[in-house]
């Protein structure tokens, strides 16, 4: 009874650790029309994943996550790095000081923040709409970022 007690915590708490949430298609229009006046040759018909780094929330988890970015999304096809980021919390110079770099947006004005969403996220576009929004949080963040690299590589 322990152990079974034990699983069903635990898929509780990996369902709540991804954050999701639902959004509507004014949401896919500011998110797409963002991404497209920031970064040459997005493509709307394909699926995407949007990954927004910012300072807001989780310190470490940020700091952790800008990691995440950088090891598995530097100038990956469809994968759209936005920076909402000062890089005096978290180090944002290995994305701003490598001109190789072709998938990363300074919002230095942090219009994203203000007007999409708030915090470091994942948000993963695919059919033409929003399909998930992953909120970066300390609860299970490794398996957050697995599932985040998983989702991305299924496209």
């Amino acid at each position: 009874m322990t152990k079974r007690y034990v699983n069903i915590l635990c898929l509780a708490l990996l369902i709540i650790s991804y954050g999701c949430s639902t959004t509507n298609n004014k949401d896919y229009n500011l998110i797409t029309n963002y991404v497209k006046k920031n970064f040459n040759g997005y493509n709307t018909k394909k699926q995407s994943c949007i990954l927004l780094l910012t300072e807001n929330g989780c310190i470490p988890c940020n700091r952790m996550y800008a990691k995440f970015i950088q090891d598995r999304f530097i100038n990956k096809d469809n994968a759209y790095i936005v920076l909402c980021a000062s890089g005096s919390i978290v180090d944002i110079k290995p994305f701003i000081f490598n001109d190789s770099i072709k998938n990363v947006c300074e919002d230095e004005k942090e219009i994203f923040t203000k007007e999409i969403y708030p915090y470091s996220a994942a948000i993963l576009i695919k059919e033409n709409k929003v399909d998930t929004i992953i909120q970066i949080t300390s609860t299970n963040i490794e398996k957050t970022f697995d599932y985040i690299f998983g989702e991305y590589n299924n496209q």
